[in-house]
């Protein structure tokens, strides 16, 4: 994929030679020498051990699920967090009489621990507010476990009214 000079500063072969060093890797393209060289890979399985096993397929949702017991969010695919403010990423909740808001529970899938929660308003890429009744307020979530959050403590928050947000949850090692 990529050799320096000591390899790639001899003649290339096209008869049978001498082994030298030099021209191990002449003619070959480097993948290091530019952005637009491309190398594509699929269907690999690294081994721990000196015995290989049977290569494991699995279906799309299953692979799904592992990976979301350690990150899910509320966007669209395609649409990145923190970056995009499409209103249809937004979670909407009516608020409690005291402004608070539940959380759409339970997550997807139950997470490896409690992740860390970021909340962003609908349309908005600021971290830790909501969308209250159209004003932007401070919101932190709370009693926050690996199946779900007790509720979204809204600063503020005027009952009765929607609240729209986006969330991350990162449960990462």
């Amino acid at each position: 994929m990529v050799a320096g000079s000591t390899f790639s500063s001899g003649t290339l072969q096209t008869s049978w030679g001498a082994n030298t060093s030099a021209n191990r890797a002449v003619g070959q393209v480097n993948l290091a020498d530019s952005t637009s060289n491309e190398w594509y890979v699929t269907g690999v399985q690294l081994e721990a051990g000196t015995s290989a096993s049977d290569f494991e397929f699995l279906p799309h949702d299953i692979n799904k699920k592992r990976c979301e017991r350690y990150y899910q969010n509320s966007f669209d695919v395609g649409n990145i967090p923190g970056t995009s403010t499409d209103n249809d990423d937004s979670e909407l909740t009516t608020s409690w009489t005291d402004g608070n808001a539940p959380f759409p529970n339970p997550y997807r899938t139950e997470m490896r621990a409690a992740p860390t929660v970021v909340l962003r308003p609908r349309g908005s890429t600021t971290t830790g507010q909501v969308n209250n009744g159209s004003t932007n307020r401070s919101a932190a979530a709370y009693q926050i476990s690996n199946k779900g959050i007790g509720y979204i403590d809204v600063s503020s928050g005027t009952g009765g009214q929607f609240n729209a947000f986006t969330y991350e949850l990162n449960s990462e090692l």
